[in-house]
């Protein structure tokens, strides 16, 4: 009886730790790193905004930018500058104290020459539809003003004249699919707009 009794007290010690031992086990869960950017595709000397995305609760962040301005950066969300035309890679590692991921792309960003011309505009009355165009673009502005049209090389193509609240019709059945850039003048106002052909 009494060998029964210390059989039955060792088995419920033996029990009694293994449910303490799984109570405190805690699961290390390392980071898993992604991210996701603003633009693939921009001017040179534009920005672009990466987006950290991973998941794992990371708590820091080593990012490379090849081409970029800045090249590197420990932000979670940066902003990055390019201002020479190519495809250029990006990489990420997100860490926290369970450990670390990467997760690089690339030829994620493309930087092209647009001849200067903004992207960015400011508010004009300048409507450009459809854009993307395939035969014919309509043009119409609430201001008399001049425009020219650009291939993606800065060559200009043509250019022409916009009356006030009048629709201007350029034929784009003779140009090959691609980008371009419209670029309108009222009075000392420059307005630029990307333009493309299907």
């Amino acid at each position: 009886m009494k060998n029964l009794t210390l059989f039955l007290s060792v088995i419920s010690l033996v029990f009694s730790l293994k449910i303490d031992a799984q109570n405190s086990i805690t699961q290390s869960i390392p980071p898993q790193a992604n991210f996701s950017v603003s633009s693939t595709t921009i001017c040179a000397g534009e920005s672009v905004q990466f987006t950290d995305m991973s998941a794992g609760a990371p708590t820091a962040w080593k990012w490379n930018f090849i081409g970029g301005t800045p090249t590197t950066s420990t932000l979670q969300n940066p902003v990055v500058t390019y201002t020479v035309a190519g495809k250029y890679g990006v990489s990420l590692m997100a860490s926290n104290q369970d450990g670390f991921d990467n997760d690089g792309k690339l030829n994620l960003i493309t930087v092209e020459v647009c001849s200067g011309i903004q992207n960015h505009l400011p508010e004009t009355s300048l409507e450009v539809f459809p854009n993307p165009v395939h035969t014919y673009l309509n043009l119409t502005c609430g201001h008399d003003s001049k425009f020219t049209l650009f291939n993606s090389l800065g060559n200009e193509l043509m250019s022409g004249q916009l009356v006030a609240n009048e629709t201007c019709i350029i034929n784009f059945e003779k140009y090959p699919s691609g980008i371009y850039f419209l670029q309108s003048t009222q009075g000392s106002k420059l307005i630029a707009t990307k333009v493309i052909k299907n």
